[in-house]
């Protein structure tokens, strides 16, 4: 069974990647979105508040590892970000939650691990992100599902998911990330050697060192 980031592993993708930025947003399109309840009712405003409220539960309960309370709030946000009529009225938001609530569900089941369905979440949270262009959930979506590969010793998949986060972080300018993924590649790379061809071995270090710009000496040590 899969364990996430076991020690001396580094650090796992962050759980609720869009929970901070997504309440930033809240507060942004706040005033907006009262101006439109006006037209459109109140309850599509109140929705979308409880939507938010409820990721967050769930971040919290994650936090506490009340894991089954933790797919519960997210399922139902998931719910709500779904629904036709709020898709239709707030598509970003809609969008930017339903995103960011996939990647808290995937992560749930990668903790407990249920691989396929940590996979499923992961790549479903890629997929919103790449549509409306969130880079950060598509850089740590595509961080996630590295580790999963990795997991299943899947390594040339988990290196290219890998530095292809890698490269987006670093157009976020998310540097504390991008040096954990770096980290990843180091990690994922040493288990590549244990088991897979020197060959294929070598010509990933060469390529992954040009990717992050370091020397192939600190990244695949002799």
């Amino acid at each position: 069974m899969f364990s996430p980031c076991p020690p001396p592993s580094p650090s796992c993708p962050p759980l609720a990647r869009g929970i901070v930025s997504g309440l930033i947003m809240a507060m942004t399109i706040g005033p907006w979105l009262t101006t439109v309840a006006w037209a459109q009712g109140e309850s599509q405003v109140e929705q979308i508040n409880r939507a938010t409220a409820l990721v967050e539960q769930c971040q919290q309960a994650y936090q506490q590892q009340r894991f089954g309370e933790a797919l519960r709030l997210c399922q139902q946000a998931l719910r709500i970000y779904r629904q036709p009529s709020l898709q239709q009225g707030f598509p970003q938001h809609t969008a930017y939650g339903e995103g960011t609530t996939l990647q808290n569900l995937g992560e749930i089941y990668r903790r407990q691990g249920d691989v396929s369905r940590a996979f499923q979440y992961f790549q479903e949270s890629l997929e919103v992100s790449q549509r409306v262009g969130d880079r950060y959930g598509e850089a740590v979506a595509l961080w996630s599902l590295g580790l999963v590969y990795a997991s299943q010793e899947q390594f040339s998949p988990a290196l290219e998911s890998l530095q292809l986060a890698f490269a987006l972080l670093g157009d976020r300018r998310a540097l504390g990330e991008q040096a954990e993924v770096v980290r990843w590649l180091q990690h994922t790379l040493a288990s590549f050697r244990a088991v897979g061809p020197s060959l294929e071995y070598q010509h990933h270090c060469q390529v992954i060192a040009n990717t992050i710009q370091r020397p192939i000496d600190s990244l695949c040590p002799p």
